[in-house]
C-alpha cells in the first residue's frame, strides 16, 4: 500500500506536465532591434498559448495579457504610453467575464462595469478624473434596468431614471444640489407626465 502511494506521489508531477502543451516563444523586434511582442505559442502552430507582452517603442509595456488555446483567458491590461494603467479586462475562454475597469492617465478610476458571458451584468459606475462618481446604470443581460443615476461635479445626485430593457419606464427626477425640483413619468420611452423640463 505504501509503495503504491508512494508512485502515485511520484508520477504526479509528470502527469501534470504531460496536460501541458509544448511551447515555442516568439518574438517580434522593432527597427531599432528592441522587442515589440514576446509571446508563447503551442509548438508548431501559431495558436497562442500563455503570456503576451506588447511594448511601445520607448520599451514600456503596452499590453499584458494571458492565452488559452488561442484566446484570451486572464486579467487584460493596457496601459497609457506613460506606463499608467489604462485597462484591465476580465477574460474567460476568449469571452469577458467578470469585472473590467478603465483608468484614467492619472490613475483614477473612470469607469467600473461587470460582465458574464460578455454580456455587462451589475451596475455600471463612472467616475470624473478626479475621482467624483458621475453615473450607475444598472445592467441585466445588457440592458440597463432599474434606476439609473447622474451626479453633478460635487458628486450630488442630479437626475435618476428608471429603465426597463433600457426604455425609460416610470419616475425621472431632476436635482439641484441634491434636492428634487423637478419629477416627470415616462411611458415606452416617451414622457408623459410634466414634461416640460
Amino acid at each position: 500500500m505504501k509503495w503504491q502511494k508512494f508512485c502515485v506521489i511520484l508520477l504526479l508531477p509528470v502527469a501534470l506536465v504531460a496536460g501541458t502543451p509544448a511551447l515555442d516563444t516568439v518574438r517580434i523586434l522593432g527597427a531599432s532591434g528592441a522587442p515589440q511582442e514576446i509571446y508563447t505559442v503551442q509548438k508548431g502552430t501559431t495558436v497562442k498559448e500563455g503570456r503576451f507582452i506588447s511594448y511601445y517603442p520607448d520599451g514600456k509595456v503596452g499590453v499584458e495579457s494571458t492565452y488559452r488555446n488561442g484566446k484570451l483567458d486572464g486579467t487584460f491590461k493596457s496601459y497609457y504610453a506613460s506606463g499608467s494603467l489604462w485597462q484591465e479586462v476580465s477574460y474567460a475562454a476568449g469571452v469577458e467575464q467578470g469585472e473590467s475597469r478603465l483608468y484614467y492617465e492619472n490613475g483614477n478610476l473612470k469607469n467600473r462595469e461587470v460582465y458574464e458571458s460578455g454580456v455587462p451584468n451589475g451596475l455600471f459606475k463612472e467616475w470624473d478624473e478626479n475621482g467624483t462618481l458621475r453615473s450607475e446604470f444598472p445592467y441585466v443581460n445588457g440592458r440597463v434596468n432599474g434606476i439609473a443615476r447622474m451626479y453633478d461635479a460635487d458628486g450630488l445626485l442630479s437626475e435618476d431614471l428608471e429603465l426597463v430593457n433600457g426604455i425609460r419606464e416610470g419616475v425621472y427626477h431632476k436635482y439641484k444640489k441634491g434636492i428634487v425640483v423637478h419629477t416627470a413619468k415616462f411611458h415606452r420611452n416617451r414622457c408623459v407626465e410634466n414634461c416640460e423640463f
